[in-house]
């Protein structure tokens, strides 16, 4: 029969497994205490320290025997002083009369601490954790400098792109407006009118060059914006059919140029940016033209499902299959050879139309066979929406007769006043002329018969939005077109939010203004 064991014994045997576990845990919060990155202190509810762990001793550069068994007012007395004196006092003091939690950010000699305190649940005692944050402080103030130092880089970026714009079409719109006056002219001989031909499409080229440059620009800072209204794709499609049925190239007698549109009067209705889909089927057609010397160019689109899917396809050179993966690639052009013919171009258009068409929501891409053509697809998102179809036909600029209407042009540049000057005399409106914001004001306050004005956003004396909105406080009935280099959708905005009735680019097209103009007489 076995023996069977004593309550006494088997209460002892218990004790000593409760025993061990608690050998256990100590040695588990022993490892702890000694090895944690923080330091530690603990003091009872009279303030005695009884122990501190080895980061504290590191953190201060003095033994344990300095702190346990001392006051621990008196130990912060001999590390702290003045306003941190005070609130590391106050922190004991609080812990010590039950205060469940306390946290500080102090100071001690060249470092950063965060003061932490905790009353045990038995209150018999009192946790402080000090933790050295001065790394993370000096990163977190690092950190806000380099953003600071990033939004003033993107503010200097997005002011220098805004004026490059302004400064590099201001002249182009005397340049190339003045060459369409003298293409006007009916005394002008043959080669007369081929040479402002020249001018006319080179300094286009310019113009788009430009273009390219400030908008890849503008990607590369992450400040090309989209601005999506509603309009109709149709309109896209008779802008670059009259443009290049004009002669915008030089081979279009060899080249047929093909206009396939194959969306019906509602689908052509489209929530986008229309200027820049334009401007990315331009850059696809002048590609497409520049490698087809005979055969065809054409251009089209239709839907499918919910997005519209757009082609420019071409009887041309093709592109070779190992071209196609970098073709879309800044810099990167078909024949790359400096000395070549076909090398014109910056390398940008094709990089700049991806990224716009990405920006709308759409994607684009490439099917090609060398020898046999290229074709260029895109798509744009789709949804049904409705617009009112007004007749936005331009007219010729001769069948206008302002007379008796009174016009006042504010611009300071005046290679562009003589445009206008030019320009207008045709339509025998009275014309009134001001370089500046100040003449304006004092050509209102005369009470003159004025119409219409044509102001410029950029003038050596005032902002021309806060200019347009003191000119219709004196004039309410005032009509304001706004004429500027500053030609992004973001300042078409900014004109209609001034009380702007229209805005007009530079450089400027004739028939454009004289349109818009009319519209509003």
């Amino acid at each position: 029969m076995t023996p069977t064991k004593s309550n006494l014994q088997q209460d002892f045997e218990e004790l000593g497994r409760a025993y061990k576990r608690l050998r256990k845990s100590e040695k588990k919060y022993a490892f702890i205490f000694d090895k944690i990155s923080d330091g530690l202190i603990y003091f009872d509810h009279k303030g005695i320290i009884r122990d501190v762990n080895p980061a504290l001793c590191k953190l201060t550069g003095h033994e344990r025997d300095k702190f346990v068994g001392k006051n621990a007012m008196d130990v912060a007395t001999n590390f702290f002083q003045g306003e941190v004196l005070t609130t590391v006092m106050a922190t004991i003091r609080n812990a010590m009369n039950g205060t469940p939690e306390a946290a500080y950010t102090i100071s001690f000699k060249d470092r950063v601490l965060d003061l932490r305190m905790s009353m045990e649940t038995s209150k018999t005692g009192v946790v402080a954790i000090i933790r050295d944050v001065t790394e993370r402080e000096h990163f977190e103030k690092n950190l806000v400098k380099a953003k600071n130092q990033a939004e003033e880089s993107d503010r200097l970026k997005s002011f220098f792109l805004a004026n490059m714009s302004h400064e590099i079409r201001t002249p182009m719109n005397a340049i190339i407006g003045f060459s369409d006056l003298l293409g006007m002219e009916e005394a002008l001989n043959q080669d007369c009118r081929d040479y402002i031909s020249i001018i006319r499409r080179r300094g286009e080229d310019l113009l788009k060059i430009i273009t390219d440059i400030l908008d890849i620009s503008k990607m590369e800072a992450g400040q090309l914006k989209i601005y999506k209204q509603k309009g109709k794709l149709s309109d896209v499609f008779d802008d670059l059919e009259n443009m290049f049925s004009d002669g915008f190239l030089k081979h279009e007698d060899q080249v047929r140029f093909i206009v396939n549109n194959l969306l019906v009067a509602t689908e052509n209705h489209v929530i986008t940016d229309l200027s820049r889909i334009k401007q990315v089927f331009l850059n696809l057609l002048t590609n497409a033209f520049k490698s087809t010397a005979e055969g065809f160019v054409e251009m089209g689109a239709r839907l499918q499902q919910d997005s519209i899917l757009c082609w420019v396809k071409d009887s041309g050179l093709g592109i070779p299959e190992k071209k196609q993966k970098v073709i879309f690639e800044r810099f990167r052009q078909v024949d790359e050879s400096y000395l070549s013919k076909s090398n014109e171009g910056t390398g940008l258009g094709l990089s700049i139309s991806k990224g716009l068409i990405e920006l709308l929501g759409g994607n684009m891409w490439l099917e090609s066979k060398e020898g046999e053509g290229a074709c260029f697809f895109f798509t744009i998102p789709y949804k049904p929406t409705e617009i009112s179809d007004e007749n936005n036909s331009i007219k010729s600029d001769n069948v206008y007769n302002w007379t008796g209407k009174s016009l006042l042009v504010i611009e300071d540049d005046k290679d562009s006043m003589g445009y206008f000057n030019a320009l207008l005399s045709r339509t025998e409106v009275k014309m009134l002329m001001a370089e500046d914001g100040k003449t304006a004001r004092e050509l209102l306050t005369k009470d003159l018969p004025i119409d219409m004005v044509l102001l410029d956003i950029r003038l050596p004396d005032v902002n021309g939005y806060e200019l347009a909105k003191e000119l219709l406080s004196m004039r309410p009935d005032l009509k304001i077109i706004a004429q500027t280099a500053f030609a992004t959708e973001k300042d078409r905005m900014k004109s209609k939010k001034s009380g702007c009735v229209d805005f007009v680019p530079k450089p400027i097209n004739h028939q454009e203004l004289l349109r818009i103009i009319n519209k509003y007489f």
